[in-house]
């Protein structure tokens, strides 16, 4: 396999909050001299070219397994420059915020060693949908409480499929912590029921066979199924490339220039899930949406949900991202013999 050398361009903007580095976690490929020459350039004007570290043979596989490797595919040199600026902010967002939250990215790695382990034969994807539709408009204590109670009554979806459309109480009440729990039920009881006429048991297993596409397409026609919750399933359930956008990522990607002041989560979505480096889709999601709930900076009229507990304020690691300059990023290929 062909390897590749590659150097990094940095133009870092004076007297910026967030250190204009490589993602240390990510970009493993720099040695330690390297990484202290960037850490200067927030303080500086100057363009910085780096050579990665030699040890570290920096082929291919080495640079995409990366923050910022995973930006530079055979496709970004057909890029805009606008959209590798966003990239390129997005990398160092997800490296700001993973030091601010790192129970975050470590229930992603954990999130990604179970869906790699997961057998086929378990009944995933059903859980994934109904448990993510329990998720709209409620805290996440309250549904995963109501997903809880709903097992618990309700050991196989079968079970559900055999209440009467009209006598939905049981349903109701195991799901009621939630709240709506009348039009959840109803939503809930037709969907498998609709499963189960058409494919002759409640399961959405099926769709493990299908492309993004046609996932959407199946998963739309259901009612309290919606982008971002089809987008949440794809993603946490499937391992597809996907990036969901909730109010706390619309929110913080308007702040940051990612999308217009005037995008709709629709809109911001069908961009954003084709502009956010693969490789990032799931930190960079998990990290904004905890971020944008606990930063009083992010947060919706400066009001987070659950800010510290001992009163204090996160210092942001989002303040002045906006302002970084994009750096060149190249690769070249050239054979080492």
């Amino acid at each position: 396999m062909a390897k590749a050398n590659s150097s990094v361009m940095l133009h870092a903007q004076p007297e910026q909050v967030l250190s204009a580095t490589v993602p240390a976690k990510q970009a493993r490929y720099l040695g330690e001299e390297d990484k202290s020459t960037l850490d200067q350039a927030r303080c500086s004007n100057k363009r910085i070219k780096l050579e990665p570290s030699v040890s570290c043979k920096t082929d291919v596989k080495c640079i995409e397994s990366s923050g910022l490797g995973s930006i530079v595919t055979p496709e970004y040199s057909k890029i805009s420059n606008a959209t590798k600026l966003q990239q390129y902010q997005m990398a160092l967002a997800v490296d700001g915020l993973a030091k601010l939250h790192p129970e975050v990215v470590e229930e992603n790695s954990i999130r990604r060693e179970k869906l790699r382990g997961k057998s086929e034969n378990g009944d995933t994807i059903t859980d994934s949908v109904i448990s993510t539709m329990l998720s709209q408009n409620t805290t996440a204590a309250n549904s995963d409480a109501a997903f809880l109670r709903l097992k618990e009554e309700f050991p196989t979806w079968n079970k559900v499929t055999e209440l009467s459309p009209s006598n939905l109480f049981k349903l109701e009440s195991a799901i009621r912590v939630a709240g709506l729990s009348k039009v959840r039920a109803q939503r809930i009881h037709g969907m498998l029921a609709k499963l189960k006429q058409e494919r002759q048991k409640p399961s959405f297993e099926y769709l493990r066979s299908m492309s993004n596409e046609q996932i959407k397409e199946e998963l739309g026609r259901f009612k309290g199924l919606g982008p971002k919750t089809i987008s949440c399933v794809l993603m946490f359930s499937l391992a597809r490339s996907e990036f969901p956008v909730d109010t706390h990522v619309l929110r913080i990607s308007k702040s940051l220039n990612w999308v217009p002041q005037s995008a709709t989560r629709e809109s911001a979505y069908d961009y954003l899930n084709s502009c956010v480096p693969p490789k990032l889709k799931m930190d960079l999601h998990c990290l904004l949406v905890t971020h944008g709930r606990q930063c009083h900076n992010c947060a919706a009229n400066k009001r987070p949900q659950f800010p510290p507990n001992d009163g204090t304020k996160l210092v942001c690691p989002l303040r002045g991202l906006s302002n970084v300059t994009k750096p060149d990023v190249i690769v070249k290929s050239e054979p080492i013999s």
